[in-house]
Formats: structure tokens, C-alpha cells, sequence
């Protein structure tokens, strides 16, 4: 995918004077009285193209062809109106708070990329209907699962789940050394030197490991919690001030032990742990210092986490559902829109 233009005075003007020709290419989508405004399709054809190219290079655009790119501008199109459908006949709309949060992001969000977004022809009312979209389907999930929802999930169930599939604890990590690969025809000095370093830097760990258990023993033994362990450690190794951290809140982090990227063992080891005692495992990459807490002791670690169980319990749900419910609605797509944005026709800030 060639021709991704760059901002400059004279493109800024073709791009004002294409609005003013041809068809009307105002609108992306509809769906009965609802009517989605292209620059929302443009907006999301702009990201694709923009995030594609910072990571992926020209080679990412030249790989793509315009037939993915409007496939996935065209499905979070669909996805923006669905929601926003279901949100009307739900009766669920955003408040006055939820409102002046939102402009207050789309001002920060236009005050660092305005100049893009006019250049491809993106108003900021299209922008706050995407932003919109995202807030109403939180809503939705909740008005359809939450309580006295269609499909409400009784609060029995979201308790049972925390209490069985889920630690609370906080945890330390350090990394291991990787040993150096070699090659095969390596000399005895050139592994003799990679075992000497390899060493060297797991003893470095190990000792700082040492320290951390001495200084949560003292801590802990004097009263403290395994968060302020946790903290003194984050005020110790933060290369900024330590008038920059926060030391009033907690360290602790809520575990699903069923989605998590810490070894096996360390969840092995913290089920079977006593609350409140300091743990030190240790796996083929880390050496872990950790500590489980009673998740269930306070009303509010539960109530932290229930929009976080809910959703993890009825994510998959809710796309079917609304996959279904795309089912019904008539949607049209305006086929000049879809021409006029097209990913080539995209102005990038490159």
C-alpha cells in the first residue's frame, strides 16, 4: 500500500477542497434513523495506518492491502453504531460528569494531533461520537449483565469466584541472569569467561535478594506489612525522587489464577501460604519474594475487583451477543466515503 501523503500546507488545502466535490461522503454508515459521520471510519483508518507504520515500517503499508484496511476500519464501524443503537433502546445515554470527562480527553487528544485529524478531514464531533461508543458500551455491558440486567450475574456467583479464583498478595520480582549462548566451536577460555560472568551476575541477584529478605523480615517483625515492603523497595530502586511515590497505597495485586503471567510455582506456593508470611521461590528465570494477603478480610478488595470479575466472566458472551444483535440492524455503508478514505489517500505526520 503506496502514497501515504504527508502533512504540508498544500496537501491541508486539497484535503478542504475534496470535501467541497464529488458525492457526498459525509456519512460511513446507517442503520435506521442512526447516522455515523465518516470521519469517525477516516479517524480509525488514520490509526490503523499511523500505528502500522510506526511499528511496522513502510513495509507494514506496502504488505497491507486496502481490502484489510477497510475491512477493519469498516468493522469498528459496525461495532461504534451497534453500540450506540443498543445504548438508545436501552435507554442508557452519559451523564453530565461522564460527558465533561470525555471532552476534557478529546481536548487533550486534539490539542496534540489537531492539525492530523483536520488534514484527513476528522472533526472532533466524530472523534467524541468514537469516544462516546467506547463509554456507552461499558454501560451496555452493565445494564445487560450487571444487577437487574437481562442476563444479571447474582452477586453470589462474582463472590464465589473471587474467593476460589483469585489471591490477593504482593510480589517482588527479580530477574535471573540468561546464560550466554555459545557457539558450538567455542574455545575453553571463551566458556570459561561466559560461566565466569554468568555466575558473577547470579551472585549479584542472590544478594540483593538476601538484603530483601532481611530488610522485609525486619520490617515485617517490627509490624509493618508486606506492602511496606514493597514500597521501601519502589523508593529504593526508583531512579526519581522519592517525593514522586506514592507511599499511602497498596502494592498488593489481585491474582486470577486461572489468566496470569507469573510462574506456576509462584501460584502453587501462595495457595498453600499462610496470610501475611514471606515467601521466597525461586524458578528457572526468577528468584520471587512474595506474600498472600486474605482477599476476602475487606468488603473493599472485593469490590475493586467486581467490574474486573464481571468482565473476565462475560467478555466472550457479550461479543456473541452483540454479534447477534448486529444481525438485525439494516446497516448501509456509503460506498464514496469508503473511496475517499481510503488508506493511500490518508495524510500521515511522518
Amino acid at each position: 500500500m503506496k502514497g501515504l501523503k504527508k502533512v504540508s500546507c498544500a496537501v491541508l488545502a486539497m484535503a478542504m477542497a475534496a470535501t467541497m466535490t464529488g458525492c457526498d461522503a459525509s456519512w460511513i454508515a446507517k442503520s435506521g434513523d442512526l447516522k455515523i459521520p465518516a470521519g469517525v471510519y477516516a479517524a480509525t483508518m488514520l490509526q490503523n495506518c499511523t500505528y502500522g507504520y510506526a511499528y511496522g515500517g513502510a513495509d507494514y503499508l506496502d504488505e497491507t492491502t486496502e481490502e484489510e484496511f477497510v475491512t477493519y476500519a469498516k468493522d469498528y464501524t459496525i461495532e461504534i453504531l451497534s453500540y450506540l443503537k443498543k445504548a438508545e433502546e436501552l435507554g442508557i445515554s452519559l451523564d453530565e460528569e461522564e460527558m465533561a470527562e470525555l471532552e476534557t480527553a478529546i481536548d487533550a487528544d486534539w490539542e496534540t494531533y489537531g492539525n492530523l485529524y483536520e488534514a484527513n478531514r476528522i472533526s472532533k464531533d466524530s472523534l467524541e461520537l468514537s469516544y462516546e461508543a467506547s463509554l456507552l458500551s461499558e454501560k451496555v455491558f452493565k445494564a445487560i449483565y450487571g444487577e437487574g440486567g437481562e442476563k444479571e450475574v447474582s452477586e453470589e456467583e462474582l463472590r464465589t469466584i473471587f474467593s476460589e479464583d483469585y489471591l490477593k498478595a504482593g510480589v517482588i520480582l527479580f530477574n535471573k541472569p540468561v546464560e550466554e549462548e555459545l557457539a558450538e566451536d567455542a574455545t575453553e577460555e571463551e566458556k570459561t569467561a561466559a560461566k565466569e560472568e554468568y555466575e558473577t551476575a547470579l551472585k549479584e541477584v542472590e544478594e540483593q535478594v538476601a538484603y530483601w529478605i532481611e530488610q522485609a523480615t525486619n520490617l515485617m517483625g517490627s509490624g509493618s506489612t508486606f506492602n511496606e515492603v514493597m514500597i521501601a523497595y519502589e523508593i529504593e530502586n526508583d531512579p526519581y525522587s522519592t517525593e514522586e511515590i506514592d507511599t499511602t497505597s497498596s502494592r498488593y495485586t489481585y491474582i486470577n489464577k486461572n489468566d496470569t503471567d507469573l510462574p506456576e510455582e509462584v501460584i502453587t506456593r501462595l495457595e498453600g501460604a499462610d496470610f501475611g508470611v514471606l515467601e521466597t521461590v525461586e524458578t528457572d528465570e526468577y528468584i520471587v519474594l512474595c506474600c498472600r494477603a486474605d482477599q476476602m478480610a475487606d468488603e473493599a478488595d472485593f469490590e475493586s475487583q467486581r467490574d474486573v470479575i464481571l468482565y473476565n466472566l462475560k467478555y466472550d458472551e457479550m461479543n456473541e451477543y452483540m454479534d447477534a444483535y448486529i444481525e438485525t440492524l439494516d446497516i448501509e455503508f456509503n460506498e464514496s466515503a469508503i473511496k475517499r478514505f481510503a488508506a493511500d489517500q490518508m495524510v500521515l505526520g511522518y
